[in-house]
């Protein structure tokens, strides 16, 4: 049975699944069970999957014992989290809801998996796969997503693939070329620097910073309540992201030539990276 906006919000108004009724219990626990198989499947095979399988209600309990205990970064309960998505999303709210449930399961699952431990016909999850002649995949590479990951890192790489453009947007011919020599490692003094940027010496550490000053300005404004550290980890990320995207314009704008020209000369210095100048305060 697939669930329904309404059983999410039910969940949510009544706070554990043994409080909903009859149809969002069998919903909800289905959705868990189904993720956790799909899972399973990829990284213990079909066979032992059948064998290993917990059962929809312990499924669900895993999942929602997760959110009542885990803590993510931000200070924030990861239930908290699933349904303040909605607030800034495009996507119909269901889906959005179930997008970040998965991402959730997905965490849950592999905590589960290493903790199970070695068991009659299981792997452990850093042993080879069998079949592989090189001997370096393992059942771990196999689960969908680095152990390190989270939910939570998601939706900041997907907060800021969205506030991407309108940071690139922003910047002046200028501001481009002052950030394209910090990528490069070019001291922003560098006569070519302030020639290509059209600013004076004492301009351009003063553009370089202002760029992420704005940054930080942007993040405040699409995201006012997310806490201090979030937007601290989001402005980072943008940051380098926003250095990637500066670097491939480099190399396609003709005036920002004579940069790439410097540094194939070795007139260059010590690499530098945008996250160096990043504030949220």
């Amino acid at each position: 049975m697939p669930t329904q906006l309404e059983h999410w919000d039910e969940w949510r108004r009544r706070c554990a699944v043994l409080r909903c009724g009859p149809a969002a219990q069998a919903a909800l626990r289905g959705f868990a069970w189904a993720r956790f198989d799909h899972y399973a499947r990829h990284a213990l095979g079909e066979a032992d999957a059948r064998v290993r399988m917990p059962s929809a209600a312990d499924c669900w309990h895993l999942f929602e014992t997760h959110l009542s205990v885990a803590q993510p970064r931000s200070g924030r309960r990861y239930k908290e989290w699933l349904f303040a998505r909605l607030e800034q999303a495009q996507d119909p709210p269901l889906d959005v809801i179930q997008g970040g449930a998965s991402l959730l399961v997905r965490t849950v699952f592999r905590n589960w998996l290493l903790n199970e431990g070695p068991q009659r016909n299981m792997q452990a999850i850093h042993a080879p796969v069998a079949g592989d002649e090189t001997g370096t995949v393992t059942l771990e590479d196999l689960l969908p997503a680095p152990p390190t990951e989270g939910p939570e890192q998601t939706e900041l790489e997907e907060a800021a693939d969205r506030l991407l453009p309108v940071c690139l947007d922003g910047l002046t011919q200028s501001e481009r070329l002052v950030l394209l020599a910090k990528q490069l490692g070019i001291p922003l003094y560098d006569p070519t620097v302030l020639r290509l940027a059209g600013i004076g010496r004492s301009r351009a550490s003063v553009r370089w910073r202002g760029v992420f000053h704005r940054i930080a300005e942007w993040i405040r404004q699409h995201h006012p309540q997310e806490p201090h550290d979030w937007q601290l980890q989001l402005a980072l990320l943008v940051s380098r992201k926003l250095g990637e995207k500066i670097l491939f314009w480099g190399r396609v704008e003709k005036t920002a030539q004579p940069l790439f020209y410097m540094v194939e000369e070795g007139r260059h210095h010590r690499r530098h990276t945008p996250h160096e100048a990043v504030v949220t305060s």
